[in-house]
């Protein structure tokens, strides 16, 4: 795949944090896929459910892409996220709160063929 391609599937995975549209994760994740912040992650299900489940919680959730950079198999984001926490798990003391972080993740794409 090419880097223009790369950073499709990654615009593709933000859109599907944004709009909540768990439809999308069978299109940007492989069945194989692993989340190396949590490995006891993989493939698009646990990924759906935590989805559905993080958008309880912050309904107004946004990801704003600042820059997308690519290079071979390697996509780079530079991304604002905004919320407000609105959701069952809230502290009994706090209604709601807000907050926004700004930063830079970087994933790598790998890709097999079946043979």
């Amino acid at each position: 795949m090419d880097s223009e391609a790369n950073k499709a599937i990654v615009r593709r995975y933000i859109e599907m944090w944004n709009t909540g549209e768990v439809a999308l994760a069978d299109e940007v994740l492989a069945p194989t896929h692993v989340d190396h912040a949590h490995p006891e992650v993989t493939g698009p299900e646990p990924v759906k459910q935590a989805l559905l489940e993080f958008r309880a919680a912050f309904p107004d959730f946004r990801i704003t892409i600042e820059s997308l950079i690519s290079e071979g198999d390697m996509v780079a984001l530079l991304a604002t996220l905004r919320r407000t926490h609105q959701g069952k798990e809230a502290a009994p003391s706090v209604c709601a709160f807000s907050a926004s972080r700004y930063g830079l993740a970087s994933r790598r794409k790998r890709c097999s063929s079946a043979a």
